[in-house]
């Protein structure tokens, strides 16, 4: 079976020309128009967002190992200090200043940086050449050549500078001991506080003194409690953004209230006779719940400098499936529109305002009574209540509910069979087909962050856990002497980290629900829809990720604990 020929018009304008003008003189050319007038724009918008969720998870990976990259320098540094604090000793005793001894090891230090940084810089010319080749495929080169080079310098640079400075601090933190202590061997202790224990004795002895180490030695894991956040924090958020996506409420962002299955009937010469034909089989149709119809039409209305432009106009029962607004309510009679977000902000309208249209040749004002959010139709849309006259419609859109314990899919291939010239689409499908590739990245990313998030978990689970058997080891020593045996210094130093993750992931699952909104509203906004609420999976993002977060460190202890017992 073979469909219709469709036909695809492609322009090129001049500099400065506006699409909204070719438009307009296309169709006043009575040229074919029963298709969606889409502008280069919105193709590079839809491109970017989905190649912009890539590059937003790869710099928020990127962030987390620039974190754990310092962390691990300044535990290096304070490392070899310590060696050499007889040398420095030394030093500082034949009249070397602190800020010279500070000069000759940060100099090395700042080679290393230097070397590392010029060696990543020219790598990543031809490297980002080779990954961004898809991206050029579908956004183009750009216009400006010179950012390629100039922003990866900036970001160098910058790198460079947090590197050299925290390696200054932390050597120069470790230079305020004395001669005397250094050239002894002494390490310079902070003072840690203290903690008390319980008087009535140990009910749970191990937990009691892991809360009261914790509590003295808290500045210790400040690094460590940071990146638990952020990597809990990356794990939901592609996450949330999937399941918000795919859930169908997010239909609510495409114009129209939340419903199960979409006929679109268009194309064709008889549309009032399709229109009449799939009306009268839902009437009969005993497994459908409700349903509305809208028709799609165009009219003319005056933009800010006086000029006349085409304005899609959707006319039907908004309150069978009711759609929340941004602002205001829906058209409530004919003096009355609705205005998508985007339309909105490029007229300038606000609720209230009016705007002047016209209708084959009358034209009439009409007050803006809300703004809702709407990603169809590249986000420029309204709805108003305005009588269009038949062979003005150039689309039906049929939105249906099914009666409960019915199957979409089944009763999708059902409708197809009967009404055979209209198009039956699923909302689950629909949505997923008007977000094309986003949809797709989404769960790549999201596979890809939750993998390399426990990676990350891990390793700096692993590294914290050296530094405090290294850093502890008098106090390991004073334990096991009194009576500690290497399993309760074991179970000691686990609860210390995963008390710190437990709370790190509490705090990371709630900026995903609450900052994560923020980010996801502002990438979908130049789509047309400004004010996107998250909805969570509850047994993913409130137990399965937790738990396996909690799994992979409370493993990587029991392994890397080990080295209690030497």
């Amino acid at each position: 079976h073979m469909g219709e020929w469709e036909y695809l018009f492609e322009f090129i304008l001049a500099e400065g020309t506006s699409t909204a003008v070719l438009e307009k003189d296309y169709i006043d050319a009575n040229m074919p128009s029963n298709g969606v007038a889409i502008t280069g724009g919105q193709l590079s918008i839809m491109n970017n967002l989905s190649f912009g969720i890539v590059a937003l998870i790869i710099i928020a990976i990127s962030i987390l190992l620039i974190m754990i990259a310092v962390l691990c320098l300044s535990y290096i540094i304070k490392a070899t200090l310590a060696e050499e604090n007889y040398t420095i000793g030394e030093m500082k005793a034949i009249g070397f200043s602190n800020k010279a001894v500070e000069r000759l090891y940060g100099m090395k230090y700042i080679v290393m940086v230097f070397v590392a940084g010029v060696i990543g810089y020219l790598a990543a010319i031809p490297f980002g050449d080779f990954f961004s080749s898809s991206v050029v495929i579908y956004c183009g080169n750009g216009t400006d050549g010179w950012m390629k080079w100039i922003f990866p310098l900036i970001g160098v640079i910058l790198l460079s500078i947090i590197v050299i400075y925290r390696c200054k601090t932390t050597i120069r933190k470790n230079l305020k001991s004395s001669v005397v202590e250094m050239m002894r061997g002494q390490e310079r202790i902070k003072k840690e506080g203290h903690y008390s224990l319980p008087k009535a004795g140990f009910k749970h002895r191990n937990l009691s003194i892991a809360t009261g180490e914790l509590k003295c030695k808290w500045k210790e894991y400040l690094v460590i409690f940071f990146v638990f956040i952020f990597s809990s924090f990356l794990i939901l958020l592609p996450m949330n953004m999937k399941n918000t996506v795919e859930n169908p409420s997010f239909m609510t962002y495409m114009g129209v209230g939340e419903s199960d299955i979409r006929i679109d009937i268009q194309y064709t010469d008889k549309l009032k006779e399709q229109k009449d034909a799939a009306i009268s089989q839902l009437e009969q149709d005993s497994e459908i719940a409700k349903y509305a119809i809208y028709q799609n039409s165009s009219v003319e209305f005056q933009n800010s400098d006086g000029e006349w432009e085409y304005l899609r106009i959707e006319n039907g029962d908004g309150s069978v499936f009711p759609l929340e607004y941004l602002e205001g309510s829906a058209p409530k009679d004919t003096k009355d529109i609705a205005l998508s977000y985007l339309n909105a902000s490029e007229m300038g309208k606000k609720v209230g305002d009016n705007i002047r249209v016209s209708y084959r040749g009358e034209e009439f004002p009409l007050t803006v009574s809300g703004i809702y959010q709407d990603i169809t139709y590249g986000g420029k849309t309204a709805k108003a209540n305005i009588d269009f006259q038949e062979k003005d419609v150039e689309v039906y859109i049929i939105y249906l509910d099914l009666v409960d314990g019915v199957d979409i899919g089944k009763k999708t291939i059902d409708l197809r069979s009967t009404l055979t010239d209209s198009k039956i689409t699923p909302i689950s499908e629909f949505v997923s087909q008007t977000l094309g590739g986003i949809t797709d990245n989404l769960s790549l990313v999201s596979v890809a962050a939750i993998v390399i998030s426990l990676v990350l978990i891990m390793l700096i689970t692993l590294m914290i856990l050296q530094l405090i058997t290294a850093r502890e080891h008098s106090a390991i020593a004073i334990k096991k002497s009194i009576g500690f045996s290497n399993k309760d210094i074991r179970i000691q130093v686990g609860v210390r980290i995963l008390l710190i993750q437990f709370v790190a992931i509490v705090i990371g699952t709630f900026l995903a629900n609450t900052f994560g909104e923020v980010i996801f509203g502002m990438m979908l906004s130049s789509m047309g829809a400004s004010e996107i609420r998250m909805l969570v999976e509850p047994l993913k993002s409130y137990f399965l990720s937790p738990a396996a977060q909690l799994f992979i460190v409370f493993i990587t202890v029991i392994v890397g604990s080990k080295v209690v017992r030497s």
